[in-house]
């Protein structure tokens, strides 16, 4: 019998297709072989973002899948050596995995809070350096740009659960690399993607032309405020922490306080188990209700929206508020809280809340069972099923999975990793 070409073809989910030439009476055998090798072949598993969240799915994810993490910052945690210098409110071990504490070789304290930087270095770090010589695909400078569902379109229904995804990255330099998958897990945070500073969310005028002079997230360095005005916008943690340490700077100058709310604000917890977060609480009493400490003067304007940035000849910066007040200030530091940015998955068929932009289901979870928002320590995971989109294979984790919601917390993302694991070898 002449011999033919044999095309096996894995599920698919795999892009591989196995082409053997063989004769007809060996055809059973051949067979075998091939499904057997296609059955040993690990799926490949792309990860958004090298941070915490990032980083335990892939330790977690090794075994079963060929790991891919891509990260836009030129190292690891990215976000992380942002605010290295801050504390957590969580202590050691609601911060780290168990698997992650054997190949980190970490024991922990139930009393001791990381700073940025320790969590890092001792945790974060030796995951990082694991991940690198089990053959995960390890890709900093690169950010990711769109994907898509292989072969659809977002409005195609049929089969839609068929197939991988194309994912298409930009590299250091703009060149730009499409890789193709079979799983997606977005786990890039919200980090970076700051909220604005005008009423409802919405750029102040003026604020997108200035937005270069607004300083966002944690400044670890307080000596450019020394003497000088600064405007302070938002009433989370952020805000707080920030104005700590500008406080406890001994040189003075002067604190503007901009909050919308204008009552409520850090409400202490009874007998709370986080003693930096009571500690904060007390100290954004105190000053709201003696204008400073030491030689700093703060003023607060709680109910306040900012309507309008302006920069003056001098390079300092106008504000108008909401009522009308013009405030000149040196810096404005914006701690308004982040959003999610969805932009990278629009073409995927992604059910989003209206209110939060996260996952409906989740959203839907939480809304219902007040969380989101409130005491971080009160979130507990809401169950594998939440984290389930219309578009298999994909799914979002860690903050970004909170939306808009600032509630979030490690120990959450953690638990995340473990139900999502199992959805995945689905």
């Amino acid at each position: 019998v002449k011999p033919f070409i044999l095309h096996f073809r894995p599920p698919r989910s795999s892009s591989l297709c196995v082409c053997v030439r063989v004769r007809v009476r060996v055809l059973a055998s051949v067979c075998v072989c091939a499904r057997a090798r296609i059955q040993s072949m690990k799926h490949n598993l792309l990860i958004v973002g090298a941070g915490p969240i990032g980083i335990e799915l892939a330790i977690h994810a090794l075994d079963t899948f060929d790991v891919t993490i891509c990260e836009r910052a030129p190292s690891f945690a990215g976000n992380v050596r942002e605010w290295g210098h801050v504390s957590l409110f969580s202590p050691w071990d609601l911060n780290v995995s168990n698997k992650g504490k054997n190949i980190a070789g970490l024991e922990v304290s139930d009393d001791a809070f990381p700073t940025g930087d320790e969590y890092l270095s001792n945790y974060l770090g030796p995951l990082w350096s694991h991940l690198s010589s089990s053959g995960a695909k390890l890709l900093t400078n690169t950010r990711v740009v769109s994907m898509t569902k292989s072969g659809k379109n977002k409005g195609d229904m049929k089969d839609r659960g068929d197939g991988g995804f194309k994912v298409l990255v930009e590299k250091e330099g703009g060149e730009e690399e499409l890789i193709c998958c079979d799983k997606v897990c977005d786990c890039s945070g919200t980090w970076g993607n700051r909220n604005y500073v005008g009423e409802g969310g919405m750029p102040a005028l003026g604020e997108r032309k200035l937005g270069g002079k607004i300083i966002k997230g944690l400044p670890k360095e307080i000596g450019k405020f020394e003497g000088k005005t600064t405007m302070v916008v938002g009433s989370g943690a952020s805000a707080i922490t920030f104005i700590a340490s500008l406080v406890s700077s001994d040189k003075g100058g002067e604190i503007v306080w901009v909050t919308r709310r204008n009552e409520g604000l850090y409400e202490r917890i009874e007998n709370d188990p986080l003693p930096q977060r009571d500690a904060l609480s007390v100290l954004a009493q105190e000053l709201i209700k003696e204008g400073g400490r030491g030689g700093w003067k703060v003023t607060h304007k709680g109910g306040g929206t900012i309507k309008e940035l302006k920069e003056d000849d001098e390079g300092r910066m106008e504000v108008t508020l909401g009522d009308g007040t013009v405030v000149a200030v040196d810096e404005l530091v914006s701690a308004t809280g982040y959003r999610p940015d969805t932009t990278i998955f629009q073409e995927l068929q992604v059910h989003q809340c209206y209110a939060t932009e996260g996952p409906m289901k989740l959203a839907a979870a939480l809304m219902s069972s007040g969380g989101g928002g409130g005491d971080c320590l009160a979130q507990v995971s809401q169950g594998p099923e939440t984290l389930m989109n219309p578009e298999k294979g994909f799914f979002v984790l860690g903050m970004k999975s909170y939306g808009r919601g600032s509630a979030f917390l490690l120990k959450v993302g953690i638990d995340q990793v473990r139900m999502v694991m199992e959805l995945l070898k689905q």
